[in-house]
Parts: structure tokens; C-alpha cells; sequence
């Protein structure tokens, strides 16, 4: 029914970076600090939803009665429905904006032709996107190519330069538009000179080799030093440390187009705008902390010697030796420049991410850099087909006038995470709705309780929640339910303990450090308890269960796969909460879980005969549904037919329902 290679992937992938797939990057190593599903009864009853926050995530009762008839018969799968929360977050919408259209909006004139929105200069807000029509959830407002994108080092041996898929994922993407119904089977093949950049096809290498060029003879002869320092590493060929970090070789990329693009001007680079937007990008050399500054020059430093590897060599030059690249060569005046090129990428830089969020690099389009942020997004900037195009896809209705914002940073963390993220990283402090809020509850407000930072009042029969006890808070403190106004004690120091130790995990995680084997043994118990004091939806409980949920994958037990299910279940519900309406981690979400449901390889061993067949009618009839359920969320969070994602869960939708049309029929006696 399934394979997992999807999930895998994801597997490797930082969850906070996969719910920040529109985040700008900042790399400490880089370059600065630190086709429509058709319509059954069932499924139009599904999309008839209410536009309530409540119902954001969608419930549908006559689906839900499939997985919540008697199905707990011992060892029988669980069966938990993708329901909507009972607790709710409000959304707060964009303000209509005034302000004047900006000179920026000539600049990008042919961008912007139809689109419907407009460059304008806000006050108190600078530069921002406004919106001139309407969009409704799931629109594309607009699909542009990226100035540059990148591939992570850990990435250059998997995933395709030229359209930034991994071979299943290309698979998934042809095989949307293959009417003969053949599988088109997609290898990588790594370029032959460089030997470190992969293509899945000729037409993507072709597409690249302008770009490639130049790159192709640096990473030649810096492979070449590198094994000549390390011999030993000549036959692992997933080793590319050598080439560099993503962020020296996007900077490295547009000094080689410049350079081209001066030549080919005779000097003038930037007929099309096309440098001046990248330069017209904000960059915070001026506010930055001197160490910040000593890190961007040691970077530079990085990119001038980088640059000067793609340089034939002069007779009798030592290939060993590199010297610093004259920048001025490549259209600087100065190291101030080069400096704010490199400040400015790092601002204003997205994630690279892959059809299913997982960050796998990044990505420079000056444009939708314009946006601005708000931990309550309206829109948000995905690459639901690869990296080749970058799409904005309105998350809510935005009406005419309405700014359009997104999200920098990964808004399912708690008001302090987000602030200090915020100002750390691009030097500012957020005051939309929802940190106005949080900062209350953070100061000992009652008023409102985060969903993202909260505890439990086990005993309160609407599945209360109460604030987080404070930073300073020791000892058992009384904290009051939010649901029934009743007080009950916490044990601070416990909650912090086990909060801290969630992190750590998530932390050595993002590192790409986490002990697989040790995690499995330990975050069982963790989540356990973490899940007796906070609601799923608590920072860090919501991220460590889909990152318990992934290490479990794929399961090799029915324990555990029933594990992963409840987990995912759990995960789901908490993103409708702790999560912008419609982003599209929802939809990745139900499909792990539906991709786990459909597994097939994974028995109930007290299950044969009758009792096997009819847990296995139950399992297809919960996929189906939550199949369904990803799809639509997938439209909605990537637009159109919901990108590889989409795409792929329709298939996997089919084909459940082709496998229970059989075992029906073989029931019936007619097969």
C-alpha cells in the first residue's frame, strides 16, 4: 500500500525548520551569525466546512462514525478520527494597511503584472506587500523563480541541482502527469567533472550549466585538495564537506552571474534590475554587534578564496594555494559591499524545503522578501514542486488593501522563543495580536492561556489548560484553569526539568547529533509524562511527538505502529492549534499518518482470519479518510492540487480504496 522513503527524509530534517519553511535562513556556518480528488458523498460532506477557527482543521461526523465504531477489541488497532480541537486559538487577520506605493513597484514591474498585489512604503512598518484583490485560502498569488537556490551539503548526494526533488519525489511529480499510467523510474547521476552536484535528468543538468559552470571547476579542483588532505575519504563518495557551506556557494553563485552578465554588458550588469533588487535588499551590517560583524568579515574572507577556485591556473601556480578573489572583479567597490550582500542573504534568505517541508537548503527572491512578518500569517512561501519556483500562497481570505505577512520564524514556540528568535536574528521585537497576547500571559496575565506554552488540569472535564508556571517559579504553585476557573497546584521545578530535557533532544536533533537508539529508549517515558502535565500542543511536547513518531517509522512492530498513529493523532489536533490556519505542516501531518494506516507490512498477530480482514477494512477505511483529509489540506496550504504532497495522497487514496473494493468484493463472493 505504502513506502516510507518520504518519511525518511523528513526523518533527517530539523522539526523546527520543517514548520519554518517559509523562515529566512540564518547559518551559523554560512553566510553570517550563529489533480482534484474525485467528489464522493463523503468527501463533499467533508468539504462542507464551517470557516470557524474551531473547524480549521477539518471534522466530518460520517467519516468520523467509520473510525469511531467498536474497534477496541483487544489488540486491535486504535482507532483515533483526525477531529477538530475543543479549544480553539483566535485569528486575528491582517489590518487593511495604508500608505504609499513605493518606487520598488516599477522595479518589479513585470513581476507584479496581475498578480494583485503592490510594493508600498508603510508607516511604522517600511517596506511591505499589499494586497489589491481578494485571495481566497489556497490561492497562488504568485509563482516566481528564485534569484538562487542551494542545496544543504548533506543534500548534494540525494537531491536533483536542477529541480531540487529527490528521485521519489520526481516520481511522484511526473507520474501526476503521465496519462499512459507508466511508472517513470528517476535515478540520480552526479555531474562528471565536479563530481558533486546530482541531476535526475539531462534537461536539469542543462538547465544548470550556465549557473554550474564556474561552480564546476572550484569544486573540482577544492575536491582535490581536500582528499589530498585527507586520502583516506577518496572512496566515500556521500562525503562533500569540501564544497563548502550553502551560504558561501549562493553568495558564489550570483558573483559568477554578475560577472557573466557584466561581460556580456560590457560592463553593465543590471539592464534587467536584476542586480539592484538583489542589492536593494535589507541588510543590518549598521545594527549587527561587532561579533556578528567579525563572523560576516570571516565569511567573506571564506567567499573571496572560494571564488578564486573557479580561476584557471597560471603557470606554475600551486593548485594547493588559494588566493583571495579581487571582489572588484566581480562588480564591488569594496569589502562594505561585499559585507552587505552577505548581511543582506542572510536576512532575507528562505528555506529550501522539499514538497513535504523538510529543509533541505535555501532559497534568495528579493520580492517575497518584501513581506513582513507576523507570528499570525496571512500567507506563506512554499515550493511545493521543487526548488525551481518559489510559490506565495494566501494561508487566509485577504481581502483588498490587507497586508500581506508571513511568518520568519517557526510560530508553534512559545512568545519568548519567537521574541528572542525574532531579535536575535533580524533585530526586531514583534507586536501583532497574537505576541500581544502571549506577552500578557507570559507577565502572569489570566486572561488568555498559549496553547503553545501551557499545562494541564487533568481534573477539569473540559480539558482545561492553565499558563505555564513562571521562569522563577519553584516548588509546587498554584496555577487557575482556564476552562472551569478552578486553581490547582504544579510542580514547576518538575515541569521545567521535563520541558528542558525535551529540548535537549530537539536541539541535539537540529544538530543532526540525536542518538537514535537512545531517543527510542528514552522519549517514550518523556512523552509520557510530558503529556500527563502539558496538552500536545505545548512546546516542546507537540514537536517531540511527530520527531517519536518519525524515528518510529518505518515500524516494526504493530506496537509500534500503533504508537506512531496515536502520536500523529495527537500531533495533528495540536497543529490546529498551535499553528497558523491552513499551513501546510497540517497536510503533511495526515499524511504520514494516512501513509501508517495503509501500511501493510505490519500485523496484529492476534488477528487472522475474519477477525485480520475485518481489522484490515477498518485500517483502509481510516487511510481513505485521512487520505482525503490531506489532500484538501494540501490544496489550501500549497495551492492548486496540493503539490507533491497532494499529488501523492490522491494516489495513495486510489489505490486504498481500490484494495477495499476488492476485499468487498472477495467477501461478496464475487471475486
Amino acid at each position: 500500500m505504502s513506502n516510507f522513503q518520504s518519511l525518511r527524509a523528513t526523518r533527517t530534517a530539523r522539526q523546527k525548520s520543517s514548520v519554518q519553511n517559509n523562515a529566512r535562513i540564518v547559518h551559523e556556518e554560512a553566510i553570517g551569525p550563529g489533480t482534484n480528488v474525485s467528489k464522493s458523498p463523503d468527501r463533499q460532506t467533508i468539504e462542507q466546512v464551517s470557516s470557524s477557527r474551531e473547524n480549521s482543521c477539518v471534522r466530518n461526523d460520517k467519516d468520523d462514525q467509520v473510525l469511531e465504531e467498536d474497534t477496541q477489541e483487544s489488540g486491535s488497532m486504535s482507532t483515533i478520527a483526525p477531529t477538530a480541537p475543543t479549544t480553539t486559538t483566535e485569528t486575528t487577520k491582517a489590518k487593511q494597511v495604508s500608505g504609499t506605493k513605493s518606487k520598488l513597484t516599477k522595479l518589479y514591474e513585470k513581476e507584479l503584472s496581475g498578480v494583485g498585489i503592490e510594493v508600498r512604503d508603510i508607516p511604522g512598518r517600511g517596506r511591505g506587500l499589499v494586497s489589491t484583490k481578494s485571495f481566497k485560502p489556497g490561492s497562488r498569488i504568485m509563482r516566481l523563480p528564485p534569484s538562487v537556490s542551494v542545496l544543504g551539503t548533506p543534500h548534494l548526494t540525494t537531491t536533483c541541482h536542477g529541480c531540487f526533488l529527490t528521485p521519489s519525489e520526481k516520481e511522484i511529480f511526473l507520474a501526476s502527469g503521465n496519462i499512459s499510467g507508466k511508472t517513470v523510474r528517476v535515478k540520480l547521476s552526479r555531474c562528471s567533472k565536479c563530481k558533486t552536484l546530482h541531476y535526475c535528468s539531462r534537461e536539469c543538468q542543462l538547465a544548470d550549466w550556465p549557473i554550474h559552470k564556474q561552480e564546476c571547476t572550484a569544486f573540482s579542483r577544492l575536491r582535490t585538495m581536500y582528499h589530498k588532505t585527507y586520502p583516506d575519504r577518496v572512496e566515500d563518495e556521500g562525503d562533500a564537506r569540501w564544497a563548502g557551506p550553502e551560504g558561501v556557494r549562493a553568495v558564489g553563485r550570483l558573483c559568477w552571474q554578475r560577472r557573466a552578465k557584466m561581460q556580456a554588458g560590457k560592463g553593465k550588469e543590471d539592464r534587467d534590475g536584476w542586480w539592484d533588487k538583489l542589492g536593494l535588499m535589507e541588510s543590518h551590517v549598521k545594527q549587527a554587534p561587532e561579533k556578528d560583524i567579525m563572523k560576516l568579515a570571516s565569511q567573506v574572507q571564506h567567499l573571496e578564496h572560494y571564488l578564486s577556485a573557479s580561476k584557471p591556473l597560471l603557470p606554475g601556480e600551486d593548485p594547493a594555494v588559494l588566493h583571495p578573489s579581487d571582489m572588484s572583479d566581480y562588480g564591488f567597490n569594496g569589502v562594505g559591499d561585499v559585507l552587505n550582500l552577505c548581511s543582506a542573504i542572510q536576512v532575507n534568505a528562505f528555506t529550501l524545503t522539499s514538497p513535504s517541508l523538510a529543509p533541505v537548503g535555501m532559497s534568495v527572491s528579493p520580492l517575497l522578501a518584501l513581506a513582513n512578518h507576523s507570528c499570525e500569517p496571512n500567507a506563506i512561501a512554499v515550493f511545493p514542486k521543487g526548488g525551481r519556483d518559489i510559490y506565495l500562497v494566501a494561508l487566509n481570505d485577504i481581502p483588498p488593501g490587507e497586508e500581506i505577512l508571513t511568518s520568519y520564524i517557526d510560530t508553534s514556540t512559545p512568545y519568548h522563543h519567537r521574541q528572542s528568535e525574532l531579535l536575535s536574528r533580524y533585530h526586531f521585537v514583534c507586536h501583532c495580536s497574537l505576541c500581544q497576547k502571549s506577552e500578557s500571559t507570559a507577565n502572569g496575565g489570566q486572561s488568555w492561556v498559549d496553547p503553545r506554552w501551557c499545562v494541564r488540569h487533568g481534573e477539569c472535564s473540559k480539558e482545561g489548560k492553565a499558563a505555564m508556571p513562571l521562569e522563577n517559579a519553584t516548588g509546587e504553585v498554584e496555577v487557575r484553569c482556564i476552562a472551569c476557573n478552578q486553581d490547582f497546584k504544579v510542580d514547576a521545578d518538575r515541569v521545567r526539568k521535563l520541558v528542558r530535557e525535551g529540548m535537549s533532544f530537539l536541539e541535539s536533533d537540529e544538530r543532526g547529533t540525536l542518538d537514535k537508539s537512545y531517543a527510542l529508549k528514552v522519549l517514550p517515558t518523556l512523552l509520557s509524562h510530558l503529556l500527563s502535565l502539558t496538552p500536545p500542543s505545548s512546546h516542546p511536547t507537540f514537536a517531540l511527538l511527530r520527531l517519536h513518531s518519525l524515528l518510529l517509522i518505518p515500524p516494526s512492530t504493530f506496537s509500534e505502529l500503533n504508537l506512531a498513529i496515536s502520536h500523529l493523532s495527537s500531533a495533528y489536533s495540536a497543529s490546529c492549534i498551535s499553528l497558523p490556519q491552513n499551513h501546510p505542516i497540517q497536510a503533511v501531518i495526515l499524511a504520514e499518518w494516512s501513509k501508517l494506516l495503509a501500511l501493510d507490512r505490519v500485523h496484529n498477530p492476534e488477528d487472522e482470519g475474519q477477525k485480520g480482514e475485518d481489522e484490515l477494512v477498518k485500517r483502509l477505511e481510516m487511510a481513505i479518510v485521512v487520505g482525503r483529509r490531506a489532500v484538501m489540506s494540501a490544496q489550501k496550504g500549497w495551492g492548486g492540487d496540493g503539490g507533491v504532497v497532494g499529488v501523492e495522497m490522491e494516489g495513495l487514496v486510489r489505490s486504498c480504496e481500490g484494495e477495499l473494493g476488492l476485499v468487498r468484493a472477495r467477501r461478496m463472493g464475487r471475486v
